[in-house]
C-alpha cells in the first residue's frame, strides 16, 4: 500500500502488475517484494523473473575512517511517520539519562508525525537532550550529522506478515546509508535484512518497546571498545553493498554473458 487514497493506489498496483508480467526481468530490493505481490495482487511470474537487487551506496560515500571517540549521540534520519518507532527511543531517553546523562538524540527529518513527537518530548522534560532539525536537503551535510553520531536508528514497528506496511517489504535506504558513514544501527526486526546485520556485527536487533531500547542503548554506549569494534564492522560491510558490486551481481545474472 503505497498511498491512503484509493485512486493513487489502483494506478500505482495496476502500473506494478504491467511491469512485472511484460517485462524481461524485474529486479525487486528485497525478496519479500515478490512475497507481497503474490499475498496481496495475486501476481505469480515464472522462476527467475523476479530478482534481489538491493539497495547500495556509492564507494565514495564510504567513511575512510570512523569516528573513535564516544559522544553519546543517537541520531534519527527519515520522514516522521508513527511506523517509525522514533516515539518508543523517546520514551526510552528517560530510563537512558538515568544510566548516562550525556546522552542526546538528533532528529533529522519531519512529516506527519513530527508534532506527537515535540509533544511527546516536552511531556517527558526532554527537551535539553533531543534536537530536531527538520527537513535537510544537503545529503553532505546529514551525512556530517551522522557521522558524528554513535547509533543510528531504525526502530520500525513491528508489522507481520500480513502487513500492507511497505517498509516491512523494501530495504530501508537510511540502514545503509548509516552503515556508510560508519555508524552501527540499533534496528528492530522488520525489515529482511535485519538478523543478518546483526550476525554480520554491525547491527542490534531489539524488541519494539522502549524499556528493550533503553537497555540496549546503555550497554552499547557503556562498552566504548565494542561501540568501535561495531563501527569499524559498519565501514568493512559497507563496501560489500556498492552500487558497482550490486549492479555487477545483478547484471550477471540477467544476463550470464556480460
Amino acid at each position: 500500500k503505497r498511498s491512503n487514497i484509493w485512486l493513487i493506489n489502483y494506478i500505482y498496483h495496476s502500473m506494478e502488475c504491467f511491469a512485472v508480467r511484460y517485462s524481461d526481468i524485474c529486479w525487486n530490493v528485497s525478496p519479500r517484494i515478490e512475497e507481497g505481490r503474490k499475498k496481496f495482487l495475486g501476481l505469480k511470474t515464472t522462476k527467475d523473473k523476479q530478482i534481489v537487487v538491493p539497495i547500495g551506496v556509492w564507494e565514495k560515500d564510504i567513511v575512510k575512517k570512523i569516528k573513535v571517540k564516544n559522544d553519546y549521540r543517537l541520531i534519527f534520519v527519515g520522514h516522521l511517520l508513527e511506523k517509525q518507532g522514533v516515539q518508543e527511543v523517546i520514551r526510552a531517553m528517560p530510563a537512558i539519562l538515568k544510566k548516562l546523562p550525556r546522552v542526546s538524540l538528533t532528529i533529522i527529518g519531519g512529516g506527519e508525525y513530527e508534532q506527537p513527537l515535540r509533544e511527546l518530548v516536552e511531556s517527558l522534560s526532554l527537551e535539553k537532550h533531543v534536537q530536531f532539525m527538520g527537513w535537510q536537503s544537503d545529503q553532505a551535510a546529514i551525512q556530517k550529522e551522522i557521522i558524528k553520531s554513535d547509533i543510528a536508528l531504525a526502530t520500525y514497528m513491528p508489522s507481520g506478515r500480513d502487513t500492507t506496511n511497505f517498509s516491512y517489504y523494501a530495504d530501508p535506504t537510511k540502514i545503509k546509508t548509516y552503515l556508510s558513514c560508519g555508524v552501527p544501527v540499533l534496528m528492530t526486526d522488520v525489515s529482511y535484512n535485519a538478523k543478518l546485520l546483526m550476525k554480520s556485527g554491525m547491527a542490534v536487533v531489539v524488541p519494539y518497546n522502549h524499556q528493550d531500547i533503553a537497555r540496549a542503548i546503555v550497554t552499547i554506549l557503556s562498552d566504548t571498545q565494542k561501540l568501535v569494534e561495531m563501527k569499524e564492522f559498519a565501514i568493512v560491510q559497507a563496501h560489500r553493498f556498492t552500487w558497482k558490486t550490486i549492479f555487477d551481481m545483478a547484471l550477471m545474472r540477467t544476463n550470464p554473458s556480460i
